[in-house]
């Protein structure tokens, strides 16, 4: 197999985007044969649109053309590394499979986690955000804002203030817009600045 070619000559290769539901990675793997395998067998490429990517800490499968329009940012301190569409079509072609496998398995350890958390009663990590400040600020009134969120609004706030994820990414792992994240977010800074505001501490 020729591994050298372009992740945009490897599209050229895919007759349509695959539709209907994304198999799962035992189905893929076992009833399809690839048409490109990586040098180190992470990344196995299908004529049906779809790749499967493995590593130590899990599998997953996804359409190679999600990588045709994602844009991977990779946080070092507070710079950001975006790489363009141009350029992922540019690349050696499981470069972008093997950045967006390790994002979606990533994306998947953290749902399982955040799962098990709630399942196990242990989901108080907004409370506990809430509770961080000493006892001279407002804790009382943000934790009793932050239980008046919905579900999706805690899990957006817990993800960012708790886990620091960037916006973008917490859109990525709930599935929703970047512009609803972002929305949610102010008005979480907005509330909790004019709550800490409205006490004097002097």
């Amino acid at each position: 197999m020729n591994t050298k070619i372009k992740f945009k000559e490897l599209l050229a290769m895919i007759p349509e985007k695959p539709k209907g539901k994304v198999p799962t990675y035992k189905h893929l793997t076992e009833t399809e044969e690839p048409l490109l395998i990586n040098s180190d067998g992470s990344v196995r490429c299908y004529s049906s649109g779809y790749a499967a990517y493995s590593s130590v800490s899990g599998k997953t499968v996804f359409s190679v053309f999600d990588c045709d329009t994602y844009t991977y940012e990779s946080e070092i301190g507070e710079a950001g590394v975006v790489i363009s569409r141009e350029q992922i079509a540019d690349m050696k072609w499981d470069i972008p499979l093997v950045l967006l496998g390790e994002s979606r398995v990533a994306n998947n350890l953290l749902n399982r986690e955040i799962k098990h958390r709630h399942l196990l009663g242990e989901d108080n990590d907004i409370e506990d955000f809430a509770g961080s400040y000493d006892d001279s600020n407002p804790a009382d009134s943000i934790k009793e804002y932050c239980e008046s969120l919905t579900e999706k609004q805690k899990q957006i706030i817990e993800l960012y203030f708790v886990y620091e994820y960037s916006q973008r990414g917490i859109a990525e792992i709930l599935g929703i817009h970047k512009s609803t994240v972002q929305t949610i977010v102010e008005r979480a800074i907005k509330k909790i600045r004019k709550i800490v505001q409205s006490n004097d501490f002097s």
